[in-house]
């Protein structure tokens, strides 16, 4: 029986795998130790980013996400102590684009979290098409939050504040979900009518703050993205592994 349970497990581990991550990145990888630059392309399974400023009031860097609030109780989205950090005040703006490698496919999810504090210029991120043009975003303006320009979290403000984005990839709509922690926590989702084949790449910017106060920044980390198995191959693997696990018994009983 030990022998059946162990192969049972080998096909359950077999199963996880098909549900591994196709993409991954994040602020402490070794390909930002030298800084955040144009070209980079940390992590595995995103193309690299594009990253472009007006001017030496805008940028961006590897910073600490904590330094969005006094004494850096700032939402902390680090990992290893580190996100990517960007500014742009006084008229100037910072974008950084990252491609996905292809469109997103039905099932599959893409997820990152980003921090802010203060609600003054503008600042946040939209999804892209093959175009590179915008498609959906997400917009932290004076005094209101807006998901695919419509408000959310009653526009309540809070000076720690991180939200987790996942995005599902359904056949002729793309469901959304931002999950809100820090000072105030909650949960929006809804859809929007974004078929399959359209996502190709996420732009996040930052443009006109009010001045170069860390406050103002936009921290970005943990982008992931992951296919979710398709029924039929969910079916063929249960199968798969009962039919195993039965053979094996009859081998053991002999």
């Amino acid at each position: 029986m030990i022998h059946i349970l162990a192969l049972l497990v080998i096909q359950l581990t077999t199963f996880r795998a098909a549900a591994a991550l196709m993409a991954s990145d994040a602020a402490n990888n070794s390909a930002y130790d030298n800084g955040w630059q144009d070209g980079d392309n940390g992590g595995s399974g995103f193309g690299a980013w594009v990253l472009a400023s007006n001017g030496a009031n805008a940028g961006h860097m590897i910073g600490d996400s904590t330094a969005l609030a006094p004494g850096n109780s700032g939402a902390n989205i680090n990992t290893g102590g580190e996100s990517f950090r960007m500014s742009g005040h006084l008229g100037q703006f910072a974008t950084a684009l990252r491609p996905l490698s292809g469109t997103l496919s039905v099932g599959d999810t893409l997820s990152f979290v980003i921090a802010v504090n203060n609600q003054n210029g503008s600042k946040g991120f939209n999804l892209r098409d093959s175009a590179n043009m915008p498609i959906w975003s997400f917009d932290v303006l004076p005094g209101t939050y807006q998901a695919g320009g419509t408000p959310v979290f009653d526009n309540e403000y809070a000076d720690t504040t991180a939200f987790h984005f996942t995005f599902t990839q359904n056949d002729s709509t793309l469901s959304w979900t931002i999950n809100r922690s820090g000072d105030l926590s909650g949960v929006e989702s809804g859809t929007a009518n974004i078929p399959v084949g359209s996502v190709a790449g996420i732009r996040f910017y930052v443009s006109d703050t009010l001045n170069s106060d860390p406050e103002n920044n936009l921290y970005i980390n943990s982008m992931s993205m992951a296919p979710v198995p398709e029924p039929v191959n969910v079916a063929l693997m249960i199968f798969g592994g009962i039919a195993f696990a039965s053979a094996a018994w009859r081998r053991w009983r002999r």
